[in-house]
């Protein structure tokens, strides 16, 4: 009898939900293997008192899995992508990038209203830098307020009045299987997402080939391609700094679009940039693109911390 891979990941909703329909993709990929799903709780689920930017770059939804995977206590840990710091843990590898699903962000109001139809100095709740800056350069009147918690919470906290509206992952709702109006959804040209968002990503130690080849089953190259160039150019930019910075690559029967955004939380000054390439130059676009940006944040005085 084959061994039971032990698969790790947070204890929360999004992540216990997500992870399950992973493992029966697995399953359906690896027929003579057994999975077993390990909960753990993370820095990140345990500190709800302060705001995530506080932790950029610091892997606090990761640290306890990836610790997990290196004492042998578990074969494969399921991350959200957008929680994984750039700079890789020497003896792990990111194994497999499943397909990714919607990176959009919501914009989740009380009586349905779309962003621009909502009432001057409305309330947003959000605990993104990323986001804040890129909609508040089209509305400076908005006032953004702090939100964390599970998106139950997140939800409860918006009808019961906090905020006007909420700002919230369309890939997290998708994979809680809840649904949101259609014109909920925010356009890229006014809110790129997260380096990573809406990917999740299987890592495992990187001398264990036969639990590599097992994660590679359910690898989607188009996404891999897509991803690594958001956090190669997150990697140049420096992928631990305090800057809101957001970046989305996408393939289109071929060349390769990745457009970034950088901000400055406190003048509000923003830059947007992109480029498209054939598959040759896939591997190198971040690269180019975050130089570009680091030349034209220092043309507009955005700070780069």
């Amino acid at each position: 009898m084959a061994a039971t891979i032990r698969v790790v990941t947070r204890g929360s909703a999004l992540a216990l939900t997500q992870t399950k329909q992973l493992v029966e993709t697995l399953k359906e990929r690896n027929p003579a293997c057994a999975f077993e799903i390990v909960t753990l709780t993370t820095t990140g689920d345990r500190v709800t008192d302060q705001p995530l930017s506080q932790f950029r770059g610091m892997g606090v939804f990761v640290k306890e899995l990836q610790k997990a995977l290196l004492n042998n206590e578990a074969d494969l840990a399921v991350h959200s992508l957008k929680d994984i710091p750039v700079e890789q843990v020497e003896e792990l590898t990111l194994a497999a990038f499943p397909l990714r699903i919607t990176p959009y962000d919501l914009l989740l109001s009380k009586n349905g209203a779309r962003f621009n139809d909502l009432p001057q100095a409305a309330v947003i709740g959000t605990s993104s830098p990323r986001r804040m800056v890129q909609l508040k350069a089209v509305r400076p009147d908005l006032v953004f307020k702090d939100l964390r918690g599970n998106v139950d919470t997140r939800l409860r906290k918006l009808h019961e009045g906090q905020y006007d509206a909420i700002i919230a992952a369309a890939a997290g709702m998708t994979r809680l299987g809840l649904t949101f109006p259609e014109n909920s959804i925010m356009p890229l040209e006014l809110c790129l997402p997260a380096a990573g968002q809406g990917c999740l990503a299987i890592e495992c130690k990187e001398s264990a080939a036969k639990t590599k080849q097992i994660a590679a089953r359910v690898d989607d190259s188009t996404t891999r391609r897509e991803v690594c160039a958001e956090r190669d150019f997150l990697r140049v930019i420096g992928g631990g700094c305090q800057t809101p910075i957001a970046v989305y690559a996408k393939v289109n029967q071929g060349p390769l679009t990745i457009t970034a955004a950088i901000g400055d939380p406190q003048s509000g000054r923003l830059v947007r940039e992109s480029l498209t390439v054939g598959m040759d130059q896939s591997q190198t676009v971040g690269n180019v693109l975050a130089k570009k940006m680091i030349a034209l944040c220092k043309e507009h005085e955005i700070r780069i911390e």
